[in-house]
């Protein structure tokens, strides 16, 4: 049996620098062996424990090293930008880094590997291969890990409100915030923290037929002033300002289920993860009786929140990509599942192991906001974190009741300079 390392502690950037290969600028990893850079994840512990059977299969030494999420990509944009492809295979954040790693040509075209027969590329939900495509229609990355937007209701309360199930529009949304708030319970929670907010927001504003950009091009000319991004926010900010908590400015996702949890509120909208949370009696006042999951009466993202790229200047593409396709295969996504990781393939959602764990109602929540998600909740562009802190003053500004044509000017006009700031930058067209 060959040498296996794994490096699973979260390491300081210096150090996870000098353990990600020991090739020269270009160089790669050496032969007979794989560097693959993760971070600590369910995803991670499954591959750690079968990872076995691929080097026995393979005849391949597999370097595991495991960094914190942030010191993934810091360390890849250091080393790919200095030209080092020690690192042959990464799990990453999409939403955060691979507008960057495309723009600067670091992700291999995984496109031909992926039509390979018994794969099944169609078998991944299609908002997930859209968000796994570049703009000029290349296969860059494949996701392990995906998330959609869930409504999370209280049935005991809905019941004694007279109400007989979920919302099924925005319209009824609202209508239900209202009937449901009370001097002891809101109606609804929503992110409403500027940068936070946008994630949750999204949902909103494609629900209004609205986008970030105009044609949901990438680098589209920004349409956060558009009339009907105007109306989205204009809706965003009603519903919190009448049925929301009190401090809702100050609301992050971990605001907002602490809310959920102690009972405070009636409705709450976020990412469908968080599902376990709020029927755990070592966190949470309710019952499994009490809580009901439901789609978002909004139109979700499905978006990838961890996926496998391999780097365009591996020196081993083929074993690289072999590792990736049985990281991601039918099995190994429904064993995912059975440890509770919210996967990327419609198969697994079918699947008895996904069935012992997941309660019937998430599950076709899923499958649902798989079927027709948009794949992104937020700008597309390198600098998403400035574009989200400028929307998110627009949202601010929305829940506050302020000049809400005025807040998404300026949002536009900030967004619109970071777009053509990285077009002159990157040579997009």
């Amino acid at each position: 049996m060959q040498r296996r390392t794994f490096l699973l502690a979260p390491l300081p950037l210096a150090a996870g620098l000098g353990l990600a290969g020991c090739g020269s600028a270009g160089g790669g990893s050496p032969e007979g062996e794989l560097n693959v850079l993760v971070s600590p994840h369910t995803i991670t512990s499954t591959l750690e424990e079968r990872i076995a059977e691929f080097e026995q299969a393979h005849d391949v030494t597999v370097n595991l090293t495991s960094l914190n999420e942030d010191q993934v990509s810091q360390q890849l944009r250091v080393e790919y930008g200095a030209g080092n492809f020690d690192t042959d295979v990464f799990l990453f954040r999409p939403l955060q880094d691979q507008a960057q790693f495309e723009n600067n040509g670091w992700l291999l075209d995984l496109s031909e590997y992926v039509t390979e027969d018994g794969y099944d590329w169609e078998d991944f939900g299609a908002p997930a291969r859209e968000a796994s495509t570049s703009r000029e229609g290349q296969v860059v990355s494949v996701p392990l890990g995906t998330a959609r937007q869930m409504l999370f209701y209280r049935k005991d309360l809905f019941e004694e409100a007279g109400l007989s199930g979920p919302p099924a529009d925005l319209e009824q949304l609202e209508q239900y915030a209202a009937a449901l708030t009370s001097s002891s319970v809101r109606g609804i929670a929503l992110r409403g923290q500027r940068a936070q907010a946008v994630t949750t927001f999204a949902q909103f504003l494609y629900a209004h037929d609205g986008d970030w950009n105009v044609d949901g091009e990438p680098y589209g000319d920004a349409a956060i002033n558009s009339p009907e991004a105007v109306s989205a926010l204009e809706y965003y900010g009603r519903i919190l300002r009448e049925s929301g908590p009190d401090g809702v400015l100050n609301m992050s996702w971990a605001e907002g289920t602490a809310q959920f949890q102690q009972g405070h509120v009636a409705m709450y909208i976020e990412g469908d993860d968080r599902w376990p949370e709020f029927t755990d009696p070592e966190v949470s006042t309710l019952t499994e009786e009490q809580v009901g999951y439901a789609p978002s009466p909004a139109h979700t993202s499905v978006v990838p929140a961890q996926a496998l790229g391999i780097a365009s200047g591996s020196s081993k593409p083929d074993i690289a990509w072999a590792f990736v396709k049985w990281a991601s295969s039918k099995e190994m996504a429904a064993a995912m599942q059975s440890k509770g990781v919210m996967g990327a393939r419609d198969s697994a959602w079918e699947s008895p192991e996904t069935a012992e764990v997941f309660p019937e109602e998430v599950i076709a929540v899923v499958q649902a906001g798989n079927a027709d998600g948009i794949p992104y909740d937020r700008p597309r562009i390198v600098k998403v974190g400035e574009a989200r802190d400028a929307i998110g003053t627009a949202i601010a500004t929305a829940i506050e009741g302020g000049d809400i044509a005025a807040a998404a000017e300026s949002a536009n006009a900030t967004f619109q300079g970071l777009l053509d700031a990285e077009k002159s930058e990157f040579g997009i067209s």
